[in-house]
């Protein structure tokens, strides 16, 4: 069994949480202290916070160790496109060690419900507490990203779109915690982004943990499932049905371990992606005539789409017609 290094005491973990590191230190460092300042269950034994050494540079398990920060390592068998393929895999490569990394960490875990996050997150107060309230065992939930428009990949679809920096050195955590306090609502809102999130143990383990990569169709290039949809759809198959807290809220730098600053676009916005949900921002949770399970679409506070339900929509103008709506600040 593999051992957690670092600090004993785990007897009264509930909660673990976990990221993937695997060379910066630089990132190492900053998701280590972002996560153990906002998450005072830590502090209090009922939580843990450890990385998985996911193929690590030695360089990188020396600065763990020296920095005494809890981890586990993770050596993931090399598999070339052709090998992955006939797994039944698809592109990108690096995906398959992602997974594996992330399906360690939560087989080695010693909470029963099990937080993941990335290395390049930074959060806020009570993100932790505003996941677990809503957690039950037919629930995974994850929390409500913000994020700069990356110039290449652009704003994940559910996210909210501000820019705060686009690494630890130049972050504007005072920016974003004031946008936080004035964007943050009690409140779900159906599906959303994929991390971070709060799931049971046991839940992940039913459903086989995640894919050990991306699902392939009639070649490596054709990718018919993303890894993390497919956990999701599998986690939905047996009733554990995904959610988004509208009051934990988290940072995200798009830039995985960048050890290198990048240039930031200036004057950035959303990029429109093509997805099931169209990338407008912010999203506003809205109740009509006690009917729960609406959502607001917007482009600079001007409103676009009224959503019912999944993915039928309706004119705002036909609508408007024949109902009330009572909006939340969001």
């Amino acid at each position: 069994m593999d051992s957690i290094f670092g600090k004993q005491g785990d007897n009264m973990v509930k909660i673990s949480i976990i990221s993937l590191i695997y060379k910066s230190k630089k990132y190492a460092d900053f998701i280590y202290e972002s996560v153990n300042k906002y998450t005072p269950m830590i502090r209090t034994g009922h939580a843990e916070f450890f990385f998985v050494a996911n193929d690590a540079t030695e360089e990188l398990i020396e600065h763990l160790v020296k920095r005494g920060y809890k981890f586990i390592i993770n050596n993931n068998e090399k598999r070339t496109p052709e090998e992955l393929f006939n797994s039944g895999y698809g592109e990108p490569e690096y995906m398959q060690y992602v997974y594996k990394g992330y399906n360690k960490g939560i087989t080695s875990a010693s909470g029963d419900i099990v937080v993941l996050v990335n290395s390049d997150n930074c959060f806020s107060p009570d993100w932790l507490e505003n996941l677990l309230k809503y957690l039950g065992p037919d629930s995974i939930i994850t929390s409500h990203l913000v994020e700069r428009n990356h110039p290449e990949h652009g704003i994940f679809p559910d996210a909210s779109y501000c820019d705060f920096g686009n690494s630890p050195k130049n972050f504007d955590e005072t920016g974003f915690l004031k946008f936080v306090e004035q964007k943050k609502v009690t409140g779900l809102t159906k599906g959303g982004a994929y991390m971070p999130c709060a799931v049971f143990k046991k839940n992940a383990i039913k459903v086989g943990l995640y894919p050990e990569g991306n699902l392939a169709g009639k070649s490596f290039k054709d990718v018919v499932e993303f890894g993390d949809q497919n956990f999701y759809r599998k986690l939905s198959n047996i009733g554990v049905q995904h959610f988004t807290s509208l009051d934990s809220i988290v940072y995200h730098f798009k830039e995985g371990e960048k050890d290198e600053d990048v240039p930031i676009v200036e004057n950035s916005i959303p990029l429109k992606r093509y997805y099931k949900q169209p990338n407008y921002f912010p999203l506003k949770s809205i109740k009509i005539q006690n009917l729960d399970n609406y959502e607001f679409l917007t482009v600079d506070n001007t409103p676009i789409f009224f959503k019912i339900m999944k993915n039928n929509f309706i004119s705002l103008k036909n609508f408007f017609n024949s109902a009330i709506i009572k909006m939340k600040n969001f």
